[in-house]
């Protein structure tokens, strides 16, 4: 049981070793959907709390990815990494991430920016970030459903006009790619219609479609 960093008790989570990783909402779902479709040699997530996500996109790695964890409290994350057994896909970094991200290999094909969500900690990740991004990363930002002054502001301004796709509902999302005019979405709203996000990855197109 990782520690309740709010309240300093016990939070139970049940890890079952033999059940695959289980997506707690629709912004880990679409991070996990990204994962396995995209298939990033080198993964980061910015924020891994209890490890959930963290295993999640472990799971869905390449064979032979390895996925940077960072947060400023790692032993968190550590019990549910090592439930499933995915300890060689994950690095732990404690710290801050605006300072631990410079210690990152280059070549980051995916990122998931999930950890201080006030404006100047996620503007700080971002441009720490974005260098160590390969040609054509995937970064996904969350909680931009947020109070203002923060993701919900930093995005826009950083990524602005059709750079962005914006996911409603739940937390809210937003997906950008380098560079971010390489994507697009398109929602057909009518019988038989369909949804697909359109990325441009480091080898090929991917359409994630319904």
């Amino acid at each position: 049981y990782p520690p309740d960093i709010t309240h300093g008790g016990p939070v139970p989570i049940t890890v079952d070793p033999d059940v695959p990783p289980v997506p707690e909402g629709a912004t880990e779902a679409l991070v996990g959907l990204l994962v396995r479709l995209l298939q990033p040699r080198i993964a980061v997530e910015i924020g891994m709390l209890y490890g959930l996500t963290t295993a999640l996109m472990a799971y869905n790695l390449p064979p032979g990815g390895i996925l940077y964890g960072l947060d400023l409290m790692p032993d968190s994350a550590r019990p549910v990494i090592d439930a499933y057994g995915l300890t060689d896909r994950v690095v732990i970094v404690g710290g801050d991430s605006t300072k631990t991200i410079s210690t990152l290999p280059d070549g980051i094909e995916f990122a998931f920016v999930d950890g201080n969500h006030g404006y100047g900690a996620v503007k700080a990740d971002t441009e720490a970030l974005w260098p160590k991004l390969a040609d054509g990363a995937v970064v996904v930002f969350d909680d931009l459903n947020g109070i203002r002054g923060g993701v919900i502001d930093w995005v826009p301004e950083r990524f602005p006009g059709e750079g962005v796709v914006y996911i409603p509902g739940d937390r809210g999302s937003a997906i950008v790619q380098k560079p971010p005019v390489h994507i697009r979405m398109e929602d057909e709203h009518a019988p038989g219609g369909r949804m697909f996000l359109e990325l441009l990855p480091w080898t090929h197109t991917q359409k994630v479609g319904r």
